[in-house]
């Protein structure tokens, strides 16, 4: 194993490692719920962020759903 993997490696190691741990934490230090509370954020998003919110998901659904069908409609052949 060169000197490049295992430099590529101990990132991705790291990386995981800080997630990891970072979650563990997170999920220490969190406030017990209802599960209505987290769906809608406890009702504190601001009306930027929620616009933001509404225009992913449509983006992603659109993404998702609409432009295979578009590739299907209009005959568009993609590489294999």
């Amino acid at each position: 194993m060169g000197v490049e993997e295992i430099i590529s490696l101990s990132i991705i190691s790291g990386w995981l490692a800080i997630t990891f741990g970072y979650g563990y934490i997170a999920t220490r230090r969190r406030v017990r719920g209802k599960a209505s509370e987290w769906f809608v954020a406890g009702r504190r998003l601001g009306l930027i962020i929620l616009w933001l919110s509404l225009g992913a998901n449509i983006y992603s659904s659109y993404t998702f759903l609409g432009l295979p069908g578009l590739a299907g409609v209009r005959v568009l052949v993609f590489g294999l």
